[in-house]
C-alpha cells in the first residue's frame, strides 16, 4: 500500500473512473505547459510575468492548477502501484513501461492508463471470476 492506494482499490470501477479524470488532467496540464511555452517564445509579452503581476489572476491560476497537480500525482503513484502489483503484461512489456514511466513521468503514466490499466481493469470488471486471481 502506497499513500493508501491498494491493489484491491485499483481494480474497482470507482478507481478506474477517478483515474480517468486524473489522466485527462495530466494531459491538460502538459498541454497548457507546452502551449504557454510556445506562446511565450513567440510573443514579446511574457505570460508568466503577467500572471505574477496580478494577484487575482495568480490566485485563480493557483486554485485551478493545484487540483490538477494533485490528480496528476495520484495518477502517477497509482500507475506505479498497478504496474508493480497487478499488471499481468509480459515481462518485456512491463520492462518497456518501466523505462517509459521513469522517463515520461506523468505523461507516460497517462498513456499507460489508457493502454494497459483501463483495458485490464475493465476486462476484470466484466468477468468477476477473474477478480479472485488478483
Amino acid at each position: 500500500m502506497l499513500f493508501g492506494i491498494t491493489k484491491e482499490w485499483l481494480v474497482t470501477k470507482k478507481a478506474c473512473n477517478m483515474l480517468l479524470w486524473s489522466a485527462f488532467a495530466a494531459i491538460l496540464l502538459t498541454s497548457l505547459f507546452v502551449f504557454f511555452n510556445i506562446v511565450d517564445e513567440d510573443s514579446r509579452v511574457n505570460i508568466a510575468d503577467r500572471v505574477n503581476d496580478s494577484f487575482v489572476l495568480s490566485s485563480i491560476v493557483g486554485i485551478l492548477v493545484t487540483p490538477v497537480i494533485i490528480a496528476t500525482g495520484v495518477l502517477y503513484v497509482a500507475m506505479w502501484v498497478y504496474w508493480a502489483t497487478v499488471d499481468m503484461s509480459s515481462p518485456d512489456t512491463k520492462t518497456v513501461w518501466f523505462f517509459l514511466m521513469i522517463l515520461g513521468m506523468w505523461l507516460a503514466a497517462s498513456v499507460y492508463y489508457f493502454v494497459i490499466y483501463r483495458r485490464q481493469v475493465l476486462k476484470h470488471l466484466s468477468h468477476p471470476e477473474n477478480m479472485a486471481k488478483l
